[in-house]
This record gives structure tokens, C-alpha cells and sequence, in this order.
């Protein structure tokens, strides 16, 4: 079956992750050097190999990625500055070109410095009373409280002495200065004092200070001196802290997702689901002799043993032991029955655990999922589906959307609207045209036209309306009946260019077109907005990678709320991306013309439903579009929303951890640097959906310290929702919540979103076939303006020559051209 097939191909790629993950346990040096190579192997990802494959010719333009796989700079894009991180050669590009070009959307985004990730050097010699005091005042930091003995001692291969005290400088930051680094006293104590010179507080050995820092930069609201002979101090950047914490963290979720994957209740889950557990998990430590479950009470819980061993008791056998990576417990997911054995920790014991009430409200009951699993089975072994070659995600979409129902004697169904498939054999009286015959359907067969059925006999059957159809599957009902495509080569000799109507960032230009060719996709009769990418600045810029990302992601997602990518092609200088023409002025400037800066509140659900539709498309993928906003979306010539720019947007297999995105739409796992994914999605469209209704924003604190602060907590005014709309006060409480209770993201996804009361009135096939009149149709000529980007003109600054000494500088050839840009 194709989810197990998709299942096992990823088994490679967690074996490899728990090799890098073991621990050495040799000598102290041997241990430094596993971590060190963990965070240097852990730096991969999926699309480098295809996107990469010159980079074992030009290694020079690889130093600077990330974890995540993308350029540290451009996920950090909006910058004030620059600076040169230690321990990195500056490339060749940076020798000739110091100024990074910065995004005219600086203003209203998060300003944070484009540090690139260094390689870890391993530190000197740290003695154990040292490390016993750093242990103990990082395990006092909220940040640090989730990580395990062994995990936390990867953070102290990082730390640093601080030289400004070694060399008898006193001052170690002043106030003002932007914090990149957390502290910790070894010995002696040092002193935090105001603008005014009086003392405020002080922080003595064993504690540490300014882990706010670790997140996001901070300025100092004290200065720190040292005020007593003989401290010591030492730090960890924020930089070491991410690069260590995105491997950690990652390898962590890929053992528990591997020890879920062998737990036999759970066989039916996909990847995605298993992921979505292992976040879940909360970690319990039990000191020795603490019992963790006792025999006869009753359990709620899933356990597995992430760091010590425990015993197990009470069962008539005795010397059994639960290791690292061991589980137990699992039969409380399915029901509150008593516990049927003792498991008392041997030593001290990190456990990681899962309630049963957290794993339904995420997942459904394990008879819900066995029930997936069937449905899955079935869809599978049905030719109509087999023969489309559905992808994972397709698959998983569709056992979601589809429905088991029983058909008794006499019962009529009438098709056009929806897919039958018979899970029995059947008899039934066909109604087509004008003529009516028996006729005798097996298991697996499928029903897609107009027929009108009679049933002779009991059957059941699966059923998928076309509209759901749409939502999980690219192409549709033309994917099922076997409609291709028919693909046509572009070259840039078939594009005529009408006018440019936009220049934005690194020379990129958009063209308003027609083509003179004709296809499935293409219409000589209709515009088409023509984006223009210079190679050079590609390169210059490191920008390759982002430039693949945002094509898979357009390639993959196919829904009308969506902006559609056409055709891509390239010539020697350009990369082309062709794209059906938005003309519509973006969200942002209708909710400005409105009075009071609201829109109506059926406006506001029409709108808001629009976006669930495009959110919903990309969830189908697992992709993170990270930078949802009213500017995100434009309101088309029909009056309906298409989602833009996907400058942001990243498939998210695991979580990632960079900083990006508008600070007053940030989630507050963004934020708090834990690791995120498509939830953060669902959190910006709260914050929308908040300020359509309302006219402000329910986080609108100015100073960024603040603003950041107020998110983290979730507490917001509701007080204007319940002028609104019904429901809208308790959906928005429901989508500003903590991520692992935010709704969208638990079991059910964006359909429990759609059944909230606030959309009662919406008739969502209809609004994806755009058979609701748009209420704002009539405006969208009066705002119109083409919203294809978000920069500014801007002039090149070099010119062509210029590029080509760029070009030959990189030692880019043009073989190493074709390979960078194959598949455009």
C-alpha cells in the first residue's frame, strides 16, 4: 500500500538521525566530537540534493545555510545590518559586495540581524564542579526546562568563558546594547544597575541571566558589571543556542516518532500524525524509586522512556527492564482501564509522556483511526483511484473527506455531484439518458457520471462529493477520468510582452503578457503576468535555493484561492515563471476603505472563509506559508481571495525554527524560538480574522519587547467580538491558543474550523465553485492595482559586466548553470 511503501522509504533517513543521535561514551573529547558531528550532519535537507547537486564544485556558496535548509541571511531577511560571524570565512561574494540589499518591507517586519549559523568549535576543557554549576543554573531557566540531562549537556559544549572578565574589564554590556547571548555565573557575583547608576539587582553563582535574548534580540534594560573579585563568567550565544536546540529538538521528535511508528494500536497512522504525537509529548522526570504506574490504577497515559531505566513489577515474571527508547502504557490510549503492571523507576528517569484526552482531541480515537486506516485500504485497491497515482498527501486528504454510508433495498442515489465506489457486491437498477438496465456492480467499482441508481439489494459504499474531490486531489475529476494535461514547451520567442508593470527586488520584473501558444493551461486570448529573474542576482544573492522552494510549492498546490503558476521556463540569463493575472488591490486596502478600518461581518466571513480554502490547500502538503496577513491575500476581478507571496513559505517535514514573518501576526512558537509548523498559519488567520471584525489588531503594542511578550501570553481583549458576530468570540479564543490546543491543527484540521457557528451560513462547496456573489465585486475595479510583488522599483546598481566578474568570481560555468536551474 502506498502509505506504507512512503512510510518505510523515510525509515532511512530516522535510522540515520538516531545513529547521529547516539551518545559516544568513551572519553570526554570523544563526546564533544559526536555533538559537534550531530550538528554538522543534522544540516540537510531533502530538496538540497536536487537543488544542490553543483554545490560539491562550489562549496564556498554552501557555508552560510541553515538547518532548516535555507540561507540564514534571506530567512533573516529583514535586516538592519550585517555582520561576519566567527569562526566564517567571508565568502568571495561578500569580499567584493559587503552591503546586503535590504527589503523595503523592513519597516513593518521583524528587524533581526542575519547572523550566519557558525561551524560548533568544541570548547576547552570544562571541569565537572564547573559543569555541575552550569547544569544547575540553566535547569532554573524556563527555555531549558524540557531538556534532557544528556541534551542540556550539548548546550554546555557551546558555552564560552567570557573574556571581558579574564582581561579585567568590569562591564560586560551596558544598557541599550542588544542582547545575543544568555550567562551564567561560575563564581562570584555580578551587579545590574539603571540609567541613573542604583543598583536594581544582583546575580550571584549558580544562577544565570538574560535568556530572553536566545530568542529574539533584546536591548539590555540594565548594565552588568562584575562587583566581586574572582568571578567568573561564561555565555552561549544565541546563535550556538539555535543551531543546537534545531538538532536536539529535531532529533528528539524523530525517536519518539520512530518508537510510536512500532507501537501496534498506532500501525494505521501516516508520518504526519506520528509527528504531530511526538510534539505532544510532555517530559516527567522520576527520581530513583519513584513509581511511575501503579498496578490497579486506572490509566490515562502513554509512556516512553527517554532517558534511564525502569522496572517492571506485579506480573508474575520479575527482572524485566524498560530501557531508553522503551514504552509502555500504550492500552490507555484506547480506554481508562486499571493498570495491569508496576513500573518503578531503577534510576533517575526522564519520561516522556501522553495523556489520552490530548491524543483524541489531536488525532480522534484509535477507533477512528483504525476506521481511517480501512477507508484508506479501500481507496487504495480502487482502480478508480490507483489509476490516478494519488500522492500520500492525496491519499490522506481523501480518507478524510470521504464517507462510508449503506445503501438499502430501493434506495436511490443520483449522481453529477459525487464519486460512488462499491465496497460490496451490488444490483441496481441504472437510469442514463433515456434507457434504464440492470446491472450487477463488484467490489471496487466506481460511479462518476450522471447516472441515476436504484438498488436492488443492501450495499455498501464509499462516498466523495466532486467538491472534495477538488480539495484533496491536483486536477480533480479530470485526474480521475484520465484527463492529462497536455504540456507545452515555452520560450521566451512565444511570450508577447505588453507592458511592465512592476520592478521589484534584485532586478526582478513583471511583465504583463499574452502567449501565442495553446494548451490546457494557456489561452492566446487571455493576460498573464510574466515574473523575470535575473540568474545573477539568483546567485549573488543565495537566493537558488528559495527560488526552487517557491516552485515545488506552486507546482504542488492547486486551488482556486491560490495563486496559479502556469509554466516555468528559462534562457541563458533568466528564469521565467508564468502566472494567471491578479489585478485586484490586496485585502489590506479594502479593509483601509471601509469605515472604521472593519469590514462588514458578511463580508468578513466571506473573506475569512476564502482564506480557510487556501490555508486548507496548503495543509494538504504540510506547507507553512509563515506570513499571513490582509497584504497576503488579493481580492481578484471576481471579488474572491487569492493567497500571494511565497517568499516565507516552506514544506515542513519537521519543525523549524526560524525567525520570519510580520511581528503582529507572529505565533507565539515563533516567537519562542520552540519549533513550529503549519500552525502558525492558523494563528496569523486569527489575528486577520480579529482585526476584519474589529478594526485593530488583538496584539497592537508598539515597543516590540512588549508586543512579543503579550503574545507569548494569549491573553487578548474580546470584548469587541461580541458586538459581531455569533461565535466569533469563542473561534477567536479557539485559534489564539496554545499550538497543541489551537483549532485547525487538532483532528479534524480546518473542517472543525468551518463547522464553527460563525461560518454557519457559508455553503462551502458552493464558495469553492465561487457560486456566492462576492460582496465586494462592484469595488474591485474602483481599488484595483496590480499586486504581483511587494517591493518597490528599484534600480540595478551594477551593471552587466559587473555581474559577469561576479559570475567568474564564483567560478560558475555554465554547465554548473544548467545543473543549478534544471527542471525550469
Amino acid at each position: 500500500m502506498q502509505w506504507l511503501i512512503i512510510a518505510l522509504g523515510s525509515v532511512g533517513f530516522v535510522c540515520i538521525a538516531l545513529f547521529v543521535g547516539q551518545r559516544m561514551k568513551t572519553s570526554a573529547q570523544k563526546r564533544r566530537q559526536m555533538r559537534a558531528t550531530q550538528l554538522l550532519r543534522f544540516d540537510s535537507d531533502k530538496t538540497r540534493k536536487r537543488h544542490h547537486r553543483w554545490s560539491k564544485t562550489h562549496q564556498n556558496s554552501m557555508q552560510d545555510i541553515d538547518f532548516n535548509g535555507r540561507n540564514s541571511e534571506q530567512e533573516n531577511r529583514f535586516s538592519s545590518g550585517s555582520s561576519s560571524p566567527r569562526g566564517n570565512k567571508p565568502s568571495t561574494l561578500r569580499k567584493k559586495f559587503s552591503r546586503k540589499a535590504t527589503s523595503s518591507r523592513a519597516s513593518t517586519n521583524i528587524i533581526v540581524n542575519p547572523t550566519v549559523l557558525p561551524d560548533i568549535d568544541l570548547r576547552e576543557e570544562m571541569s565537572d564542579e564547573t559543569k555541575e554549576v552550569l547544569l544547575g543554573a540553566l535547569s532554573e531557566v524556563k527555555l531549558f526546562e524540557s531538556y534532557m540531562d544528556d541534551e542540556l549537556d550539548s548546550f554546555l559544549d557551546c558555552f564560552r568563558p567570557v573574556d571581558e572578565v579574564a582581561n579585567g574589564n568590569k562591564t560586560i554590556y551596558e544598557q541599550g546594547d542588544i542582547g545575543k547571548a544568555i550567562f551564567a555565573v561560575e563564581t562570584g557575583e555580578v551587579t545590574f544597575t539603571d540609567e541613573d547608576k542604583k543598583e536594581v539587582k544582583k546575580a550571584h553563582a549558580g544562577t544565570a541571566f538574560g535568556e530572553e535574548c536566545l530568542t529574539y534580540e533584546y536591548p539590555r534594560n540594565y548594565t552588568c558589571n562584575v562587583s566581586a573579585a574572582g568571578t567568573a563568567l561564561w555565555k552561549l550565544s544565541r546563535v550556538d543556542f539555535q543551531r543546537v536546540q534545531n538538532v536536539l529538538v529535531n532529533l528528539r521528535m524523530e525517536m519518539i516518532t520512530d518508537v510510536l511508528s512500532k507501537v501496534e494500536i498506532l500501525a494505521a497512522l501516516d508520518p504526519a500524525a506520528l509527528k504531530s504525537l511526538a510534539r505532544t509529548m510532555v517530559s516527567e522526570t522520576f527520581e530513583e524509586g519513584a513509581v511511575i504506574i501503579q498496578k490497579g490504577d486506572k490509566g490515562d497515559k502513554f509512556y516512553i522512556v527517554g532517558e534511564g531505566t525502569a522496572a517492571v513489577s506485579d506480573i508474575g515474571t520479575e527482572g524485566i527492564v524498560i530501557e531508553k527508547e522503551g514504552y509502555f502504557g500504550e492500552r490507555a490510549l484506547l480506554s481508562g482501564d486499571v493498570r495491569g503492571a508496576t513500573i518503578t523507576a531503577l534510576t533517575k528517569c526522564t519520561i516522556l509522556s501522553l495523556n489520552r484526552t490530548e491524543f483524541n482531541k489531536l488525532l480522534g480515537s484509535v477507533d477512528d483511526l483504525h476506521a481511517n486506516f480501512i477507508r484508506l485500504t479501500i481507496i487504495s485497491d480502487t482502480p478508480l483511484y490507483a489509476d490516478a497515482k494519488l500522492t500520500h498527501p492525496e491519499m490522506h486528504a481523501l480518507v478524510k473527506l470521504s464517507e462510508r454510508t449503506v445503501f438499502q433495498e430501493d434506495d436511490t442515489f443520483h449522481g453529477g455531484s459525487e464519486v460512488l465506489t462499491f465496497l460490496t457486491k451490488c444490483s441496481c437498477l441504472v437510469a442514463f439518458d433515456s434507457s434504464v438496465d440492470e446491472v450487477e456492480y463488484q467490489k471496487g467499482d466506481s460511479i462518476t457520471g450522471m447516472e441515476v441508481l436504484r438498488f436492488k439489494t443492501e450495499c455498501e459504499c464509499l462516498l466523495v462529493s466532486f467538491a472534495n474531490i477538488g480539495r484533496s486531489i491536483k486536477g480533480g475529476m479530470n485526474r480521475l477520468k484520465s484527463v492529462e494535461e497536455k504540456k507545452i514547451p515555452l520560450m521566451i520567442s512565444d511570450i508577447n510582452k505588453i507592458e511592465m508593470i512592476h520592478t521589484g527586488e534584485f532586478n526582478t520584473k513583471i511583465w504583463k503578457v499574452r502567449t501565442q501558444k495553446f494548451g490546457s493551461k494557456l489561452d492566446p486570448n487571455k493576460v498573464y503576468a510574466l515574473k523575470e529573474i535575473d540568474k545573477y542576482q539568483l546567485i549573488r544573492n543565495e537566493l537558488v535555493h528559495n527560488l526552487w522552494w517557491e516552485k515545488d510549492i506552486l507546482e504542488a498546490v492547486d486551488c482556486p484561492f491560490v495563486i496559479n503558476l502556469m509554466e516555468t521556463f528559462q534562457t541563458k540569463e533568466h528564469i521565467y515563471m508564468l502566472f494567471n493575472f491578479v489585478e485586484g488591490g490586496n485585502l489590506q486596502g479594502f479593509i483601509e476603505a471601509c469605515p472604521d478600518s472593519r469590514l462588514s461581518v458578511s463580508s468578513t466571513q466571506f473573506f475569512s472563509a476564502c482564506m480557510l480554502e487556501a490555508l486548507s490547500a496548503l495543509q494538504l502538503y504540510n506547507i507553512a506559508h509563515r506570513d499571513i496577513t490582509p497584504e497576503s491575500f488579493v481580492v481578484n476581478s471576481d471579488g474572491y481571495l487569492v493567497l500571494i507571496d511565497f517568499d516565507n513559505a516552506k514544506m515542513v517535514d519537521h519543525l523549524t525554527f526560524t525567525l520570519c514573518g510580520r511581528p503582529h501576526y507572529m505565533a507565539p512558537e515563533i516567537i519562542e524560538a520552540k519549533g513550529h509548523d503549519m500552525g502558525v498559519d492558523i494563528w496569523s488567520f486569527g489575528v486577520t480574522l480579529y482585526e476584519m471584525l474589529t478594526g485593530h489588531l488583538p496584539f497592537d503594542e508598539m515597543n516590540q519587547l512588549d508586543l512579543f511578550k503579550s503574545i507569548s501570553k494569549r491573553k487578548f481583549d474580546t470584548a469587541p467580538l461580541r458586538e459581531t458576530a455569533e461565535g466569533a468570540e469563542d473561534l477567536l479564543l479557539s485559534l489564539l491558543s496554545h499550538r497543541m490546543k489551537r483549532i485547525g491543527m487538532l483532528a479534524d484540521g480546518i473542517d472543525e474550523i468551518r463547522r464553527q457557528s460563525f461560518f454557519e451560513l457559508i455553503n462551502w462547496d458552493e464558495l469553492l465553485w465561487k457560486s456566492i456573489p462576492a460582496p465586494h465585486a462592484s469595488q474591485v475595479e474602483q481599488l484595483s492595482r496590480v499586486v504581483v510583488g511587494k517591493y518597490q522599483a528599484k534600480p540595478m546598481e551594477e551593471t552587466q559586466s559587473e555581474m559577469d566578474d561576479i559570475f567568474d568570481e564564483m567560478s560558475v560555468s555554465s554547465e554548473d548553470l544548467v545543473v543549478m536551474f534544471d527542471g525550469f
